[in-house]
């Protein structure tokens, strides 16, 4: 487990027949950001996936919290399942940054060994909190650690990749993931560290 006093972000990328993916997100001194946990399943609804993602955040007793709370949920745009899930986890959502090209451009620099000789994104071991096995024995990836390696760009007509859209499949904790990045790196804020 992280530092408590870590800024937590959550992300979440709606799906039922797609995986449904929530990310908690911790955000360390440097700025790196590290996949703390996950939820990778197919064939769920969402009031159901709230009742997970609590029963993963909180102590036995369903009350105390084991990590900080979220400065910000991010999520997928549609309003129903938003909807759903700030009614189940009793908390507000925002909809995501999601531009596509940026937001790749973004997650590629965080990927890279930055002058410290570290990258600025890292994903914990044991971040995936619990298995799709329906999904598992397809042989598909099951969340961050797996979708990364066959996230790719999209083949033009040509057969020749196109540099501007990234394949659409099994990309889902991909998306997620883009939105926490694009949260930290995007916004276009001026970012200032009071002393």
């Amino acid at each position: 487990q992280l530092p408590y006093d870590w800024p937590r972000y959550w992300t979440v990328d709606f799906g039922y027949v797609h995986p449904f993916v929530w990310q908690m997100w911790a955000v360390d001194p440097d700025g790196a950001l590290w996949l703390e946990k996950e939820i990778y399943r197919t064939k769920t609804l969402v009031e159901d996936h709230a009742k997970e993602i609590l029963r993963v955040v909180t102590k036995a007793d369903g009350v105390t919290w084991k990590y900080r709370r979220p400065r910000a949920i991010l999520c997928d745009h549609d309003a129903e399942d938003r909807a759903t899930l700030e009614r189940h986890l009793q908390m507000g959502t925002k909809p995501a940054q999601k531009t596509v090209s940026d937001g790749i451009q973004a997650m590629a620099a965080r990927l890279r060994i930055g002058k410290n000789g570290k990258p600025r994104l890292y994903v914990c071991r044991d971040s995936l909190v619990s298995r799709d096995e329906e999904r598992a024995a397809t042989g598909r990836p099951l969340g961050f650690a797996q979708e990364v390696e066959g996230y790719i760009w999209e083949p033009g007509p040509d057969g020749k990749l196109q540099k501007d859209q990234p394949h659409k499949e099994d990309d889902d904790s991909m998306d997620a993931a883009r939105y926490a990045v694009a949260e930290q790196d995007l916004h276009g804020t001026t970012r200032v560290r009071w002393a």
